[in-house]
């Protein structure tokens, strides 16, 4: 029912099961409802901008804890059951990327470095640090800018990917 390249899906655990994939464990994200990263400036809604007309967004909304998604200013629903997009934190990991047979239509984001720009949206609060993933085996690991794990709200987290140099508008 999704416009390209929207409407591609993959079940990893149908594929998991039918192929029978050994996947190695990963250490989850950190949460703590009590002692989760509370630093920086208070910023309430923010913009990723993409490209033109590629937009999408997120608004905190103090009253229940959550960060919207919105997708060129309109509120991005769930097309499983027509709820809001909501999430508890938001992760941007700037990546590098290069472009598979020098084609530009088809990035390839490495995320495989040593340390790398991040930007953390956790409670309607903003700061900056670094994500690492030091190879395919491992876990990426995220750190504010003094080199601390980030400890995240409980809570869906949402993780953009966002290439090195693009903008971030915060309100």
């Amino acid at each position: 029912k999704r416009v390209g390249p929207h409407n591609v899906i993959c079940k990893l655990s149908e594929l998991s099961e039918k192929y029978a994939i050994d996947t190695p464990v990963k250490a989850p994200l950190t949460f703590s409802a009590d002692s989760f990263t509370q630093q920086g400036e208070d910023v309430l809604n923010f913009e990723i901008v993409y490209k033109t007309g590629y937009k999408p967004g997120f608004a905190f909304n103090p009253d229940d804890g959550l960060y919207y998604r919105f997708y060129e200013r309109e509120q991005q629903l769930d097309g499983a059951n027509g709820e809001p997009l909501t999430c508890s934190n938001v992760i941007i990991m700037y990546v590098e990327y290069t472009y598979y047979d020098w084609d530009g239509s088809r990035p390839v984001a490495n995320l495989l470095n040593t340390k790398n720009l991040c930007t953390y949206f956790i409670n309607g609060k903003c700061f900056n640090g670094y994500w690492r993933r030091e190879g395919i085996d491992s876990a990426t690991q995220y750190f504010d800018a003094s080199g601390n794990p980030v400890v995240f709200k409980p809570g869906t987290t949402y993780i953009q990917i966002l290439r090195e140099g693009k903008e971030v508008i915060m309100n």
